[in-house]
């Protein structure tokens, strides 16, 4: 009988002694980890999402809470024991369990990805109390995973209404490029043409200056210029459907681009996560490795502009050359991004131009500049 009385005493110190201390007895060998599946996906897709709780100790845990917050663009399925609630474009979640002595605790669900962007998740908090509800303890847990959800992809002819672009099947003579491999003559000097494409000795012989005239190749390369506008007074972020429409319109080309095997690359005026303040400008190239690098930029687009489009554009002419083709996508064509684009073609950049319907008040100039398509809207006007 003494032994049971003497069991029950020293029981109770100890309880009383992990009461006295609960701070720093409570989650003394407890752990948390959290990690995912795939983490570069498409919107719509699922990935695995699990969580582990590890109670590595001799005194349980008699209620726990976990927080963590999802952000707006994922959800989680198959939470259960669990309550939600929204805080703006975040759902905050917290699950309730208990942990004895020296369990762990799995928990797999799935996340389901309902829009482009770039998620990091970071911190999760672990709440507890004493057995008998007087000490509350919190602490927080580092488990970053982080999900790139690319730009939702559609067949081109379903966001373009006219489709006769560089990499479309009936192709304008035009995109075929000036190949200086093959000479083909000579013609009279525009003002337009870079000095080294002087022919001198025709020029010689004529008494004017000739220029190189060369045979055509099809190897093409294209620039894909993003402009989300820069007006910060007349701002659209680049979470409203006119913007995520142009972003999948650009994601469309490059996966377009990629299956021609034709050489493409990437610029845009908005901040992109993580990169440099700096204009972002990913010369053309192509393989699988280009293609998710683009993939991943046009994911991470932030919602503010960075620079002017116009001085993006100059940047771009001064880092590529004059065979590249320029696909411009935008909804502010403006007569200021108008001139500079008319400025491209004269320096012999071959421009495309994609847009809304209303941006076209000035199709006729725009006709000279290059080759105009239009976006279709179908589906923006509800809040798709």
């Amino acid at each position: 009988m003494w032994k049971l009385i003497l069991m029950i005493l020293g029981l109770s110190f100890v309880y009383y002694k992990c009461v006295a201390d609960w701070e720093r007895v409570a989650f003394k060998n407890f752990n948390i980890k959290r990690w995912s599946g795939d983490q570069e996906v498409f919107p719509e897709e699922e990935t695995d999402y699990n969580l582990e709780i590890v109670n590595n100790k001799i005194f349980p845990l008699l209620w726990l809470t976990i927080r963590y917050d999802m952000p707006g663009g994922l959800t989680i399925k198959g939470e259960e024991k669990s309550y939600q609630y929204k805080h703006g474009e975040i759902s905050a979640h917290n699950i309730l369990l208990s942990l004895f002595l020296f369990q762990k605790v799995k928990h797999k669900y799935k996340i389901f990805f309902k829009e482009r962007g770039y998620y990091h998740l970071n911190k999760i908090q672990a709440v507890t109390s004493d057995y008998f509800g007087f000490k509350k303890v919190v602490n927080e847990y580092d488990c970053p995973v982080r999900f790139v959800v690319y730009p939702k992809l559609y067949p081109i002819e379903e966001l373009i209404i006219k489709e006769n672009s560089y990499l479309g099947e009936n192709i304008v003579k035009r995109w075929i490029m000036d190949d200086p491999t093959y000479f083909s003559g000579v013609r009279e000097y525009t003002f337009n043409e870079p000095i080294k494409q002087i022919h001198w000795k025709a020029s010689a012989k004529t008494g004017d200056l000739q220029v190189k005239v060369n045979d055509y190749s099809a190897d093409v390369s294209i620039l894909y210029v993003l402009d989300l506008g820069y007006d910060r007074s007349e701002h659209v972020t680049s979470r409203h459907p006119l913007s995520e429409r142009l972003i999948e319109v650009v994601a469309a080309y490059i996966h377009l681009a990629e299956e021609k095997q034709y050489e493409y690359g990437f610029a845009t005026n908005y901040i992109i996560h993580g990169e440099s303040i700096k204009s972002i400008i990913v010369p053309p190239n192509r393989g699988e490795g280009h293609l998710a690098s683009c993939f991943q930029m046009l994911a991470k687009i932030m919602e503010y502009a960075n620079i002017d489009i116009t001085n993006l554009l100059y940047d771009v002419a001064n880092t590529l050359t004059r065979s590249t083709v320029i696909s411009l996508t935008t909804y502010n064509l403006n007569d200021k991004l108008i001139d500079a684009l008319n400025d491209l073609r004269l320096r012999g950049f071959i421009v495309e131009i994609n847009t809304y319907e209303e941006e076209l008040e000035n199709w006729p100039v725009l006709r000279e500049i290059g080759e105009v398509k239009v976006i279709k809207e179908g589906g923006l006007k509800d809040g798709r």
